[in-house]
């Protein structure tokens, strides 16, 4: 998982910027993804740069539902199990980790079904509350 400074990091390393070292279409990957901030981190950023090449809103036409902060929802769940999945052999966290994202999202899409909100993890505010 990147964390929003990873991000800008990353993405000015002349390394990120040519294809990855794996087979094709793979290898363009990277270089294909549009990337984006979660507007409650963008506002962390003095570099005006990074407010322009990663905000969130000049997807907007292209995405009229789109909610970043289920993305951090989604890596405060999964940090939960970082201890556990860390000590399995890659084999086994994949298919432990591919079964945990399976059944939240069967857990999540039986609740919008029932028309209920789905029990998650929330999102702390940047101002600790």
């Amino acid at each position: 998982m990147l964390s929003y400074d990873n991000l800008c990091s990353l993405d000015r390393l002349h390394v990120a910027k040519k294809p990855l070292p794996i087979t094709y279409p793979y290898s363009h990957l990277w270089l294909s993804i549009t990337r984006v901030i979660d507007k409650l981190h963008l506002r962390n950023h003095v570099n005006a740069s990074c407010c322009e090449l990663y905000n969130p809103d000049a997807l907007k036409d292209r995405f009229t539902h789109l909610n970043t902060p289920v993305a951090e929802q989604t890596f405060v769940w999964a940090a939960r199990f970082k201890k556990i999945l860390g000590a399995m052999p890659k084999s086994h966290f994949l298919f432990s980790y591919h079964r945990m994202v399976c059944r939240r999202n069967d857990y999540t899409e039986k609740c919008h079904a029932q028309k209920r909100q789905p029990l998650l993890p929330k999102v702390r505010s940047d101002s600790g509350s």
